[in-house]
């Protein structure tokens, strides 16, 4: 390319010059370039702030027509967890041709399902995280005395994390391990904040979700509704999940890392230990077994849990206080004022709104009564706080309902 672009451009320059391999990579450090492994970026569609406004919109709507309180607005959010977790880089010898490290090519994984709810104040609470083992009976589960005694509850109850435990034949989550996820975690919450809140039982709640192919099925939405009719799904658009759903935005980079940190430190200090009884470093052997380390692993995911939910407010906190390092001592009130955002403004168009919604077309027999609302005073802000949301997937068909409206 270099080549190719100096014969184009300065075709006198390659008068006695050769662009060796040399010569580029010496060009390349010197601009602060080095070889890195290719990674696949996120393709988030073009749109994805469109999307999100729009569901942003449809949750506002949901909310102030239904009476949701905020904290009846939930999610949860799938993730692979490796059971052997470690870090992909490390320190080697310049220009090696091989850098080896210690369970790179360990794969076995389990998959974490986080729920989180929104608070009263518009902060976020953590309900804890469902965890899916591979295999196709209980044995493939973390120990029955640690599955019960005490430090792993299966059910949230108020200030109490839960980690319910299930498998399937892949460790995939599936339409039966999102129901008992509902079980678990989403429906116990949203029960104990009705009575916390002195609502009905039968109060609307909103549960956003990614547009996964397992929980957009029929069976699994009729199984909701017909469990719990009450309880209203709305789903992340497609491929916006890393924009729009909040664990994928605030928690998941944050709980990994810990999670990798902490079997960093049990292997260092396996090494520690096997060197101070005379085994020579290469000789050391850190056990790995699947049921050696399956049971501590359970802890780092609970203690990394922790940690993060124990942060939440105080990241928060920091977020909304601290000034932007780019912004030239300009406060972030006065960037607000300036140019309030996507997820700041107000609702300037409650027509358009209100007639997104009822122009929705079958996505579910759960259709709210028509009807006109008054949202002249109301904000998304609020609602998008926590949850940065997508929007249903059925929604994406009616833009061009909202651009005759608009028009």
């Amino acid at each position: 390319m270099i080549r190719s672009y100096l014969g184009e451009h300065a075709p006198e320059r390659l008068k006695g010059f050769s662009v060796s391999d040399s010569w580029t990579k010496a060009l390349l450090y010197a601009i602060n370039l080095t070889p890195r492994k290719g990674t696949s970026n996120r393709k988030e569609p073009s749109d994805w702030e469109e999307q999100i406004e729009l569901m942003v919109l449809q949750i506002a709507y949901i909310a102030e027509k239904e009476n949701i309180p905020p904290a009846l607005i939930t999610a949860f959010d799938h993730t692979g967890l490796q059971i052997m977790p470690v870090r992909n880089q490390t320190w080697a010898e310049v220009n090696a041709d091989t850098v080896p490290l210690m369970h790179l090519d360990d794969y076995r994984q389990i998959t974490g399902v986080v729920a989180e709810a929104m608070n009263d104040d518009m902060g976020g609470v953590v309900l804890g995280m469902q965890l899916v083992y591979q295999g196709t009976t209980d044995k493939c589960l973390p120990a029955r005395d640690i599955r019960n005694n005490g430090d792993f509850p299966a059910v949230y109850s108020p200030g109490v994390m839960a980690y319910p435990m299930t498998y399937t034949y892949n460790h995939w989550a599936d339409e039966e391990t999102n129901m008992e996820l509902f079980e678990a975690l989403i429906i116990p919450y949203l029960q104990q904040t009705k009575v916390r809140l002195s609502l009905p039982p039968d109060q609307r709640a909103i549960t956003l979700l990614d547009c996964w192919p397992v929980q957009k099925t029929a069976s699994f939405r009729s199984r909701v509704k017909t469990r719990y009719p009450w309880l209203l799904l709305r789903y992340i658009p497609p491929k916006c999940t890393g924009k729009g759903q909040k664990f994928d935005v605030d928690g998941g980079g944050i709980v990994k890392p810990k999670i990798v940190a902490r079997a960093q430190k049990y292997v260092e200090s396996e090494f520690t230990r096997q060197m101070k009884e005379g085994i020579p470093a290469d000789k050391v052997n850190v056990d790995v077994r699947l049921g050696t380390i399956k049971q501590r692993h359970l802890y780092w995911v609970k203690e990394s849990m922790t940690e993060f939910a124990a942060n939440m407010p105080a990241r928060k906190k920091d977020d909304e206080e601290q000034p932007d390092p780019a912004s030239d001592d300009i406060s972030n009130e006065e960037q607000v004022d300036e140019d309030p955002g996507l997820l700041k403004r107000p609702v300037e168009n409650v027509a358009a709104c209100t007639g997104l919604w009822e122009a929705r077309q079958g996505v579910d027999s759960d259709d709210e009564e028509e009807g006109e609302l008054e949202l002249a005073d109301m904000t998304v802000g609020t609602f998008a706080i926590s949850f940065a949301h997508g929007k249903d997937e059925v929604a994406f068909q009616v833009k061009s309902e909202k651009k005759k409206r608009m028009e």
